[in-house]
C-alpha cells in the first residue's frame, strides 16, 4: 500500500530528481598558447517528454578575462519545433564555477528574435536539484514561474559578467540542469539535466522530474501541514 506521501506526491505530479552520468568540466582561456578553448555549448536534448521532443543549447563566449571579471557573451537557442505543448526554456545551471563567484550580472539582453529579460543569480536553487554555483533565467527566477522564457524557435543573447578572483582560467563544472514549463500534452514544468557538446563521456538521462509551478508547491505545502496537523489530532 502505497504511504500517505507517496499518494499525496503521486496526486501532485511530483517525480524523484535523479541527475546522473559522468561528471563533465571544461577549462576556458583566451591564452592561444594552452590547449583550452575559448568558448563551450551547453545543449539538452530529450526526446518523448510527454510527448515532446525537447531541444536547446547555451553557446558561451568568453569574452574578456581579468584578475578580477570573466565576461562571455551567451547565445541561447530553444530548438524545439513543433511539438505538443508551449516547451518553454526557462533557466539553466552550472553547478560549479572556478574560481567561487563573487558575483554575476546580465546586461544587454533580448538580442534575438525574441525579447526576453534575463538574469543571473549566485547560489540559486532548482527545486529538484538543489543549489547551482551560476544559474541564469528568463523566467521569474531561477525557479521559473511566469509565462516568460524562450518558446519554440527562439534564439536570444546577452553579456554575462562573473566576478572573482582568476588566474587566466574559468572552468565549469556538471551537472548542467535546466527548467522548461509548459511541456507536451500536460503542460506540466520538467527539470532536465544537460551536457558538453561534443564530449562523449556524458551519459545523456531520461528526464525524471516533473517540477511544480509555484501555486502546487504552495498546494503541497499545505498539503503536508494537513497531515501534520492531522497526525497531532489522533
Amino acid at each position: 500500500m502505497l504511504s500517505k506521501f507517496a499518494r499525496l506526491t503521486a496526486a501532485l505530479g511530483v517525480g524523484a530528481a535523479l541527475y546522473a552520468g559522468a561528471a563533465q568540466a571544461i577549462v576556458l582561456d583566451l591564452d592561444g598558447s594552452t590547449s583550452n578553448p575559448s568558448n563551450v555549448t551547453l545543449v539538452w536534448q530529450f526526446n518523448n517528454v510527454d510527448g515532446a521532443n525537447l531541444s536547446a543549447s547555451a553557446l558561451f563566449q568568453l569574452d574578456t578575462l581579468s584578475a578580477t571579471q570573466a565576461v562571455f557573451v551567451v547565445n541561447v537557442a530553444n530548438n524545439t519545433l513543433g511539438q505538443p505543448g508551449d516547451n518553454r526554456f526557462v533557466s539553466f545551471g552550472i553547478d560549479n564555477v572556478t574560481p567561487n563567484l563573487t558575483g554575476a550580472s546580465v546586461s544587454n539582453p533580448g538580442t534575438g528574435n525574441i525579447a526576453v529579460s534575463w538574469g543571473a543569480s549566485r547560489n540559486d536553487t532548482f527545486p529538484g536539484f538543489q543549489k547551482v554555483e551560476l544559474c541564469l533565467w528568463a523566467g521569474q527566477n531561477c525557479s521559473g514561474g511566469s509565462n516568460s522564457g524562450l518558446v519554440e524557435g527562439a534564439v536570444d543573447s546577452f553579456v554575462l559578467t562573473l566576478t572573482g578572483s582568476f588566474t587566466g582560467t574559468v572552468a565549469f563544472d556538471a551537472p548542467f540542469p535546466s527548467k522548461w514549463q509548459a511541456v507536451g500534452n500536460a503542460g506540466n514544468s520538467w527539470e532536465l539535466a544537460g551536457c558538453i557538446q561534443g564530449d562523449t563521456s556524458c551519459v545523456r538521462v531520461p528526464p525524471v522530474q516533473i517540477v511544480p509551478e509555484p501555486g502546487t508547491l504552495a498546494l503541497l505545502g499545505f498539503a503536508f501541514a494537513g497531515l501534520g496537523f492531522a497526525r497531532r489530532r489522533r
